[in-house]
């Protein structure tokens, strides 16, 4: 009898111990894949971004607009 007892008390054991190592591999499963998709949605979103600033870097505000704006240009008249 006791060793009945004994062996449903492993088998139990054994039985919780199977089941639980499937659930975490699982949930370690869906991490993963959620860890790749944020991995993704973060490269995507550095290329983005670095896309901008090169094009930014590309065209120099100051540079360009401002200085032909603010250049003192003599062939205009102003009538008074």
């Amino acid at each position: 009898m006791n060793w009945c007892i004994l062996f449903f008390t492993i088998f139990i054991g054994f039985g919780l111990m199977i089941l639980f190592n499937k659930k975490k591999n699982l949930q370690l499963t869906c991490h993963r894949e959620n860890v790749k998709k944020f991995q993704k949605r973060m490269r995507v979103a550095k290329h983005q971004i670095a896309k901008r600033e090169l094009r930014l870097s590309a065209y120099h505000f100051l540079s360009y607009n401002l200085e032909e704006a603010l250049m003192a240009q003599e062939n205009i008249h102003l009538n008074k």
